[in-house]
């Protein structure tokens, strides 16, 4: 073997070497021992509710009010002292729906009517003095549904059927008048599933299959008679999981493992055959947790620990065998709250104070190891 053949060798193997022990090297969630509340969370949500460019904690609460957690810009969670709505909240969303450009808060309740807040733009909210629909809602989403420019609000309900909130474009809703599905769902979620720059519906549901109603693109919705899911859906959520252009569907169950259903880009969705995990998952998220590129999966349970799912970049997802201990989650948020340029998690508890998470691959150093 000549010199140079055997440097172009060791030269090939050292990055055959390298790249093994990239691929080997491990990556977690930590928890960053924070503890936001007391107990019994039921959603939260992130965003930049006092404009200072961060990611703060909105948390929608039942045995209490509904807490605002301000970041420090550094993952650090300050209670902002605000106590809004009183004990009944189950789902929080927030969005401008008063056009002052900054995030008013929506919530969906159990025990009375749906309210909203309005941000003043440093964080502190307002009741706005309206209220929607009557005591029975479990989720509720945001969304410009009748192409006028402004966000509109839908709601899923337990004991009547799904609704529509149509906006002035000055935080003022009035009932559109529509009735989607019958009663018992869980959660629902906007986006353009059928490629016609309008924002459609897909409704979890309990007692019958998941829904999807498609938008005639100024805010009326029919139902494309598709079922999807056995019957004990709690959260769902849209992204594209297989970089196929279009938006899949992933939801998280109650009594089964959660489900993946691939889109055909027409708003047509198949099952992808895959069961992530096994029962009493109360919710999901997704997010690019490892870095690669594609939307990975974590699930808020209720009864065991929270799972993150990695994708292969074609949707199929492994587990990735981390085990977030809280056995009482009813929600996840994927974000970057530390300013390190990669995606924190944020779980809302039922039995224990709201967690943070956050990501943090192993540094390699190629001449002294792992540090």
């Amino acid at each position: 073997m000549t010199k140079s053949h055997f440097s172009y060798t060791l030269h090939k193997y050292t990055v055959f070497a390298i790249i093994l022990l990239l691929a080997g090297c491990g990556s977690s969630f930590n928890d960053s021992g924070q503890s936001l509340g007391s107990n019994d969370s039921r959603w939260l949500v992130l965003g930049d509710v006092d404009g200072d460019s961060d990611l703060d904690i909105v948390v929608a609460n039942q045995n209490q009010a509904n807490k605002v957690y301000l970041n420090n810009g550094l993952g650090k969670f300050d209670d902002s002292n605000l106590s809004l709505g009183d004990s009944s909240s189950q789902s929080v969303a927030l969005g401008d729906v008063d056009g002052d450009n900054d995030l008013d808060m929506v919530v969906a309740n159990q025990n009375q009517a749906n309210l909203i807040y309005l941000n003043d733009g440093t964080g502190n909210f307002s009741d706005s003095g309206l209220s929607l629909g009557e005591n029975n809602s479990y989720s509720i989403a945001l969304g410009d549904v009748d192409a006028d420019g402004d966000l509109d609000i839908v709601v899923a309900n337990q004991n009547q059927a799904n609704l529509i909130y149509l906006n002035d474009s000055l935080g003022n809703f009035s009932d559109s008048g529509q009735t989607l599905g019958e009663n018992d769902s869980r959660s629902i979620a906007l986006d353009d599933i059928d490629g016609d720059a309008d924002l459609d519906i897909v409704v979890a549901n309990q007692s019958q299959g998941n829904r999807i109603y498609l938008n005639d693109g100024l805010g009326t919705f029919s139902d494309t008679d598709q079922s999807l899911g056995a019957n004990d859906s709690n959260a769902i959520v849209l992204a594209d999981v297989d970089r196929d252009g279009d938006l899949d569907m992933v939801v998280a169950n109650g009594s089964q493992g959660n489900r993946v259903y691939i889109n055909d880009g027409a708003g047509e969705f198949s099952d992808s055959d895959q069961s992530m995990g096994t029962n009493d998952s109360r919710a999901i998220d997704l997010g690019d947790v490892d870095g690669d590129g594609n939307l990975d999966i974590v699930v808020a349970n209720q009864n065991q620990a929270n799972r993150v799912y990695i994708n292969d970049g074609s949707g199929n997802f492994d587990d990735d065998d981390q085990a977030l201990a809280d056995n009482s989650s009813q929600s996840v948020a994927l974000g970057d709250l530390n300013a390190d340029g990669i995606l924190s998690m944020a779980v809302a508890n039922a039995n224990q104070g709201n967690r943070i998470y956050n990501y943090e691959p192993d540094d390699i150093d190629l001449f002294g190891g792992t540090e």
